[in-house]
């Protein structure tokens, strides 16, 4: 009888380490998932230092990497189109989404070349709508100025343009912020193409 119970203690030991152990590998493999070349978390998954792995498991090590990183730009990839996508007709709220959104990518720490060229895109495409905010604070007044800028940045820029047909201001300030989301967007969209 006391044999069995010693038995059953050791099992039931020899389990709870097995589960513990596991838990912790799946820690590390989460983090893994995020810093993929990270060697002293691939020595902490595979229980052993890197000196000590045979060829065959530094392979493995880096063939999963090679997935991992591959897998994480995808993602990456996919964030980048979802947030194109999810342009808004508000002119204001799309620029506090991107600028949201861009600070969250760099607060995660994906990838420091994909935060450099997001930054890139957001300072060039806030600098080709900001002369644009300035002269609309005195829209009367700067309405001639507004359309030459704006016929020239949609040139620039490869968009159709259409010359306001209205002497209704509220009409021209939303032809102004269609325009100013165009640019905004294609300026946008061109640096972080150029950069891929």
């Amino acid at each position: 009888m006391r044999k069995t119970y010693i038995i059953i203690t050791l099992f039931l030991t020899s389990l709870t380490t097995f589960s513990q152990s596991l838990k912790s590998k799946d820690d590390v493999f989460a983090q893994l998932m995020v810093n993929p070349g990270d060697t002293i978390l691939w020595e902490s998954y595979m229980g052993k230092t890197w000196n000590t792995m045979t060829i065959f498991e530094k392979e493995q090590c880096e063939t999963l990497s090679e997935r991992l990183s591959s897998k994480l730009k995808e993602q990456l990839t996919q964030i980048e189109k979802e947030k194109q996508e999810s342009f808004t007709d508000n002119f204001d709220a799309e620029a506090d989404s991107i600028e949201m959104t861009a600070e969250k990518l760099l607060q995660n720490d994906i990838l420091a070349q994909e935060r450099e060229l997001q930054k890139q895109a957001k300072e060039a495409a806030d600098a080709s709508i900001a002369e644009l905010k300035e002269l609309s604070q005195n829209l009367k007044a700067n309405l001639p100025i507004i359309e030459d800028m704006i016929q020239s940045k949609t040139s620039e820029l490869g968009i159709a343009y259409q010359k306001y047909n209205s002497e209704n201001s509220e009409e021209i300030i939303a032809w102004l912020k269609n325009y100013g989301q165009q640019i905004y967007k294609k300026t946008y969209s061109s640096i972080v193409e150029k950069g891929n």
